[in-house]
């Protein structure tokens, strides 16, 4: 078996289990380092003050969520993956997990910085260490977004066969460009009370 004929038939996949592999691992990536990054710091104050162990865990385990944020998307995307997948539908999947991902890398390393300032917050002035807890938590909203979008670009995977299905039709009604195949993947996904429809036109 060719590389072509690979491609031909399994590239859906391969694609989609790119996207899911990139999520869990740029994520994953930037919460190691920012856990790290925040874990240094706070093992020095441990030398001096073992007591505030508890309050530096708290900072420490904030940029680790992004790790976990490309965790579930990954996990969303192997639930979605089946043979005859096509190449279409698993570049699209590729794409839907990007924002996790990248953004999950950036803002977990920004995140471990600003609660790394807020150990040594918590170090020379342990009544204000909340407020260091609320800078970082600032950073993650970014994270929290780009994984919101991500499971909104994923829902659309599910609608896909309707999708199609709708589109045979119309395709039959304007006999639009017979040289190609298109296929145009319709969803609504409900957003306080907003409607997203995603429209995507590829070769044959």
């Amino acid at each position: 078996m060719n590389l072509s004929t690979l491609f031909g038939q399994y590239g859906g996949v391969i694609f989609a289990s790119l996207g899911a592999a990139t999520a869990v691992f740029l994520s994953g990536i930037g919460s190691a380092k920012g856990v790290g990054i925040v874990g240094e710091v706070a093992a020095g104050l441990m030398v001096e003050e073992p007591e505030k162990f508890g309050k530096s865990l708290v900072l420490q385990l904030l940029p680790g969520t992004q790790g976990l944020y490309g965790f579930v998307i990954g996990l969303m995307v192997l639930t979605k993956l089946k043979p005859g997948m096509s190449i279409a539908e698993g570049v699209y999947i590729l794409m839907a997990c990007l924002p996790v991902a990248l953004a999950g890398y950036g803002s977990a390393i920004a995140q471990g910085r600003v609660a790394a300032s807020g150990i040594s917050l918590l170090a020379k002035n342990e009544e204000q260490s909340t407020k260091g807890i609320v800078y970082a938590v600032m950073v993650e909203t970014y994270a929290l977004l780009a994984f919101v979008v991500s499971i909104m670009l994923l829902s659309v995977v599910s609608n896909n066969s309707q999708a199609l299905s709708i589109l045979k039709e119309f395709k039959k009604s304007i006999n639009l460009l017979p040289e190609y195949d298109i296929k145009i993947l319709f969803s609504f996904v409900s957003v306080i009370p907003n409607f997203s429809v995603s429209l995507l036109i590829v070769n044959s």
